[in-house]
C-alpha cells in the first residue's frame, strides 16, 4: 500500500505540472478533478470485482491477470532464463508456459492465439510492472488508472480549443462517460488499448509536430500490443479513403496501384475466407463460454449439458460419468454450430470435461454464422441492434443497472443523430477522418454484436465505439478557421 500511496502523489504532482505548463488555471482544475474521479471509479471497479462478484476476492479477468502475472513474475526469481524466454516468445516459451502453469489448465496465459496474443502481452506487462513496483495490486491498478487517464487527458487537451462548445462539455464527454470511465479505470486490457486509441486520435488534432509523431508512435504500439484488431479496423478504412481521395479528387492515378496490390493480396492469401473462419470461431467459443453449464468432449462430438442436469453426472478429475440418462446438445467436432438434441446414456462413450461454469447472467442467443459470409451478412442487422441497444432494461427481469446502460445507449444514438444532422458543419479537412471513424464505428458494432452473446461483455467491448462517436460528434463542432 505504501508504494500505491507514493505513486498516487507522484502521478498527482505530474498532472499538476502539466496544468502549470499549460498555464491555464481552469485546465489544471479540470485535470486534477478528472484524475480524482478516475481514481474513485477505479476504487469502485476494485470493490465491485472483489466484494460484489468475488465475495472478498478479486475475480474474473481482473483477478486472473493479477494472479497469473504474480506467478509469471515469480519465475524470474526461480530461473530468470525461463522468465525471459516466456517474456520474449522464445522457441520453447509454449513448453515453459505449459510447465509452469500446468496446475491452471484454464489460465489466460496458456491460451494460444494466431498472430499477436494481446491477452498474453497484458499478463506479461503486469508481471514486468510487479518486478519494478512490487506485487501490491493497488499500485498496479494505479499505474493503469494513470495510463488511461493520461490518454484521455491528452486527447481532450488536443481538441478542446478547436471546438465551439464549452470545455466542461468536451471534458465530460471524453473523460466522464460512464462506461468509458469505469472500464478504463481497471487493470484490464481496456486501459492500455484505449490510451493508445486516444493518442492515435490526438495525432490528428495536435498542432505540435514532434508531439504528433510521439502520439502516433506510442498509440500504434499500445494498440498493436493490446488490441491489434482495433488497429486494423481503424487504419484499413483510413488507408482506403486516403487512396480513393487521392485518385478521385486529386486525380493522382498512381495511388490506384496500392489499391490493386491490396485487393490482389486479399485473394492471394485467402484473407476473406480466413477472416470469416476467425470470426466464426470467435463466435463459437464465446457462445460456449457465455452459455456456461457442463461442456464435455466425446468420441465425435462436443456435448453441452445444462447446469439443471448436473445431478445426473459425476465429475472425476477430467472425466465425466453419466449416471442417469441426460438430455444434451450435440455439436460435431469443428467450429460450426450444427447442433442436435440428444440423450446421453450411462456407459455410452467416454466423456472428457472441457468447460464447467455457471451461465452468464446476461447471456442471450445470437445467430450462428458457421463460416459463411452469407450467414454473416444476414446477421448484420441483429449484430448492430445488439451493439447499440443491449442490454435491454427488461432482459430476463427488470434491472436498474440495465436501465442505466440502456439510457447510455440512447444517449449515443442521439449523438449519432446529431452527427448526421450536423454533418455539413464538419470542416472539409476532417471529412476523411470523420468518415473513417464512422466506418470503424459500424464495423466494430457488427463484429462485436455478431460474436458476443452476453450483454455484460457487450457493455465492456463497445467502449471504443463510444469514444469514436464522441470524437465524430466533436468534429462536427470544430471551428472552421482551423485546418490540419
Amino acid at each position: 500500500m505504501t508504494v500505491a500511496i507514493i505513486l498516487f502523489f507522484l502521478f498527482t504532482l505530474f498532472i499538476s505540472w502539466i496544468g502549470k505548463k499549460i498555464g491555464d488555471k481552469k485546465t489544471s482544475i479540470y485535470l486534477l478533478s478528472g484524475w480524482l474521479v478516475k481514481c474513485f471509479a477505479g476504487m469502485l471497479f476494485i470493490y465491485a470485482y472483489t466484494y460484489y462478484y468475488g465475495n472478498g476476492k478479486l475475480v474474473e479477468d481482473s483477478g486472473a491477470y493479477i494472479t497469473e502475472a504474480k506467478k509469471l513474475a515469480d519465475i524470474k526469481s526461480k530461473k530468470s532464463s525461463d522468465f525471459y524466454s516466456i517474456l520474449f516468445n522464445s522457441e520453447n516459451s509454449e513448453d515453459l508456459i505449459a510447465n509452469y502453469f500446468k496446475d491452471e489448465p484454464r489460465s489466460r496465459i496458456s491460451r494460444t492465439k494466431t498472430g499477436i496474443n494481446d491477452t498474453r502481452n497484458h499478463i506479461k506487462t503486469i508481471a514486468v510492472l510487479m518486478l519494478i513496483v512490487g506485487q501490491d495490486k493497488t499500485a498496479i491498478f494505479l499505474i493503469y488508472f494513470f495510463l488511461s487517464f493520461l490518454g484521455f487527458a491528452i486527447l481532450w487537451l488536443s481538441i478542446k480549443n478547436k471546438v465551439g462548445i464549452s470545455d466542461f462539455w468536451t471534458f465530460s464527454l471524453i473523460l466522464l462517460t460512464p462506461s468509458l470511465l469505469f472500464w478504463t479505470s481497471s487493470n484490464l486490457k481496456e486501459a492500455p488499448f484505449m490510451a493508445g486509441l486516444c493518442l492515435v486520435l490526438a495525432f490528428f488534432f495536435s498542432n505540435r509536430i514532434k508531439l504528433k509523431i510521439w502520439f502516433l508512435l506510442i498509440g500504434v504500439i499500445l494498440l498493436t500490443l493490446f488490441k491489434p484488431v482495433l488497429l486494423v479496423v481503424i487504419f484499413t478504412p483510413w488507408l482506403l479513403i486516403t487512396f480513393i481521395q487521392k485518385i478521385v479528387l486529386e486525380k493522382k492515378w498512381l495511388f490506384g496501384f496500392p489499391l490493386i496490390i491490396m485487393a490482389s493480396l486479399l485473394f492471394i492469401f485467402s484473407i476473406p475466407k480466413k477472416s470469416i473462419k476467425t470470426i466464426s470461431d470467435q463466435q463459437f467459443d464465446f457462445i460456449n463460454l457465455a452459455r456456461g453449464g457442463i461442456q464435455v468432449k466425446g468420441d465425435t462430438s462436443f456435448y453441452f449439458i445444462s447446469s439443471a442436469n448436473e445431478k445426473n453426472i459425476l465429475i472425476k478429475d477430467s472425466i465425466v460419468i453419466i449416471e442417469k440418462s441426460t438430455p444434451a446438445i450435440s455439436n460435431l467436432f469443428g467450429k460450426i454450430r450444427n447442433e442436435q438434441n440428444v440423450t446421453l446414456k450411462p456407459n455410452s462413450e467416454q466423456l472428457e470435461l472441457v468447460l464447467y461454469q455457471k451461465e452468464g447472467g446476461s447471456y442471450f442467443e445470437i445467430s450462428p454464422i458457421n463460416n459463411s459470409w452469407l450467414s454473416f451478412l444476414k446477421a448484420v442487422p441483429e449484430a448492430v441492434f445488439n451493439s447499440f441497444f443491449r442490454p435491454l432494461p427488461f432482459d430476463q427481469k427488470l434491472s436498474v443497472l440495465n436501465l442505466i446502460f440502456f439510457l447510455e445507449n440512447l444517449f449515443f444514438i442521439f449523438l449519432i443523430f446529431l452527427i448526421f444532422k450536423n454533418w455539413k458543419d464538419t470542416p472539409k479537412p476532417f471529412y476523411s477522418l470523420t468518415l473513417t471513424c464512422l466506418i470503424s464505428v459500424f464495423s466494430l458494432a457488427i463484429l462485436i454484436g455478431i460474436t458476443t452473446p452476453a450483454s455484460g461483455a457487450l457493455v465492456r467491448y463497445r467502449i471504443p465505439i463510444q469514444l469514436l462517436i464522441i470524437i465524430v460528434y466533436l468534429m462536427t463542432k470544430l471551428k472552421h478557421e482551423r485546418s490540419i
